[in-house]
């Protein structure tokens, strides 16, 4: 433990010699961020970035992924790489709705399949808020 030191984003900090690395907000869970390098070899300097998931920009729960500087070489994460992500809006009133539907007048069980931390954390944020606001839909659990 003793070796770990945190680092703020937007900061570069020496790793060893020649080797600069600073992190940006990569904006996909809490606590992810993008790792820059700047590489001094024989005279060069190289950049080279690594990120694995990427958030959204306007994300209702976590800040946009950051800016981060040019590199020569990006490797990154890439399963959503060729494919736009639909926008968000509405989607506390759709959650809302399929709740009414399955839960109240069907009277079954809505089950929410959750791909991955964030998509949790969104569906967890939207009900709070629908139970904030006094809009979840009454269910007879009888």
């Amino acid at each position: 433990m003793p070796l770990f030191a945190p680092k703020e984003y937007g900061n570069w900090f020496d790793v060893i010699d020649g080797v600069q690395c600073m992190f940006t907000d990569a904006g996909h869970i809490i606590g992810s961020a993008c790792v820059h390098l700047k590489i001094k070899e024989d005279g060069q300097e190289r950049q080279l970035t690594f990120s694995g998931d990427l958030g959204r920009y306007r994300d209702i729960i976590l800040r946009s992924p950051e800016v981060f500087p040019q590199a020569d070489y990006i490797v990154m994460e890439s399963t959503y790489g060729n494919s736009l992500h639909d926008n968000i809006t509405g989607t506390q009133e759709h959650l809302r709705d399929w709740i009414q539907r399955v839960c109240v007048e069907r009277k079954g069980k809505l089950i929410l399949p959750a791909f991955s931390v964030g998509r949790t954390q969104e569906i967890l944020y939207f009900l709070n808020q629908l139970e904030l606001e006094n809009a979840l839909p009454k269910i007879d659990f009888c």
